[in-house]
C-alpha cells in the first residue's frame, strides 16, 4: 500500500513539474502554426515565464489578438500585441499565426493577412519562430531549433532537476509515513505498558492483603509500590502505615472500614497498631475456597476495572 502511494505521488509530481515544459511547446514550423479556438494551442518559453497565443481583452469579446503574455500569472498581464490595430474577428472565421513565404503572419480562414513581420521573402521551408525565455520572438533561418544557447541548456537541465525534485519529494513523504507508523508504535506500547503496570499494582495490593500481619517479608512487599525516586526522601515506615490505612479505607464491607476518627487518629499516632485489612472492594474475586463447604450460598460481587486515559 505505502508504495502505492509513493508511485502515485511520484507521477503526480512529475506531472505537474513537468507541464510546461512537456506539453507546451515554443516554435512556430511551416508544419505547426497556431490556430485559435484550438485548447492549449499557445507558445510557452523554455523556461515557462512567457506565452503567446490568441486573446480577446474581455471573456465574451469577438475580436481576437495575437499576443505575449507572463505564464500562469493571473490576471493576464500583456506585455506584446501584434495585431493592435487590426484584430480578427472570431465570429466569422478563426485565425491562424503561420509561417509563409519566410515570414510570420496573422491570417484569418480565408487567408486575409492581419498582421505581418514583413521582412525579406525566402521560399526555404527552415524558417523557425520561438518564444524566448527572454519574452523576445525570434524569427530564424536554417535554424529549426530556434533557440539560443542559454535555452538549450535550460533544457538540458530541465530533466535532471525533475528528477531530483521527484526523489526528494518521495524521501520526504516516506519519512513522514516511516515517522506517523514509529509514533503510533509507540503510543501502543505506552498503553500496553500502563495496562501492565495497573495490572501488577492490583496483584501486589492482592499479595499484601492475602497476609494476616506486616512482618519484614511484606513490609518490602508494600515498598515495592513506592516509587524509587523516593527511597532516600521517603519515610519507609509512615509509607507502610499509609498504606495499611488506606487497604482499611476500602474494604469490600464498609462496616469494616475505620471512621475517620481512627483514621486520623493511626496516621498522628506513632505507636497505635491498626488491624490487618481484608479483601478491598475494587479487586475481583471469583470464589472463596473456604466457604465452598458451606450449606448457604454466597453471593460474590464481581467488580471489574477500567483503564481511563485522559482526553
Amino acid at each position: 500500500m505505502l508504495f502505492s502511494i509513493f508511485v502515485s505521488y511520484a507521477v503526480a509530481v512529475l506531472l505537474c513539474s513537468s507541464h510546461p515544459f512537456c506539453c507546451a511547446r515554443d516554435t512556430v514550423t511551416y508544419d505547426t502554426p497556431i490556430t485559435d479556438g484550438v485548447e492549449s494551442e499557445t507558445l510557452v518559453s523554455s523556461g515557462g515565464r512567457f506565452e503567446l497565443g490568441f486573446f480577446s481583452p474581455s471573456p465574451e469579446g469577438t475580436q481576437r489578438y495575437v499576443g505575449i503574455w507572463y505564464h500562469q500569472l493571473s490576471p493576464r498581464t500583456v506585455v506584446w500585441v501584434a495585431n493592435r490595430e487590426k484584430p480578427v474577428d472570431n465570429s466569422t472565421s478563426n485565425g491562424s499565426l503561420a509561417l509563409q513565404d519566410g515570414n510570420l503572419h496573422v491570417l484569418d480562414a480565408a487567408g486575409n493577412r492581419y498582421w505581418s513581420t514583413e521582412v525579406e521573402t525566402s521560399e526555404s521551408l527552415t524558417q523557425t519562430v520561438t518564444l524566448m525565455d527572454s519574452g523576445n520572438l525570434v524569427l530564424s533561418k536554417g535554424n529549426l531549433q530556434g533557440s539560443s544557447k542559454e535555452d538549450r541548456t535550460r533544457r538540458k537541465l530541465t530533466l535532471p532537476l525533475i528528477i531530483v525534485a521527484v526523489l526528494f519529494s518521495v524521501i520526504f513523504l516516506a519519512c513522514i509515513v516511516i515517522s506517523i507508523y514509529l509514533w503510533r508504535r509507540n503510543m501502543t506500547n505506552k498503553r500496553v505498558q500502563i495496562r501492565r503496570g495497573q495490572f501488577d499494582s492490583e496483584r501486589r495490593v492482592k499479595e499484601l492483603i492475602d497476609t494476616s500481619e506486616f512482618k519484614e517479608e511484606e513490609d518490602n512487599k508494600v515498598l515495592d509500590l513506592m516509587d524509587r525516586t523516593l527511597d532516600e526522601s521517603c519515610n519507609k515506615n509512615q509509607f507502610i502505615k499509609c498504606v495499611n490505612v488506606g487497604l482499611l479505607c476500602v474494604q469490600e464491607d464498609p462496616n469494616d472500614r475505620p471512621a475517620m476518627s481512627n483514621v486520623i487518629s493511626m496516621l498522628d499516632s506513632e505507636t497505635a497498631t491498626s488491624p490487618a485489612p481484608k479483601q478491598p472492594g475494587f479487586l475481583t474475586r471469583r470464589g472463596n475456597s473456604s466457604t465452598a463447604s458451606s450449606s448457604k450460598p454466597e453471593t460474590i460481587n464481581e467488580i471489574t476495572t477500567s483503564i481511563v486515559e485522559g482526553r
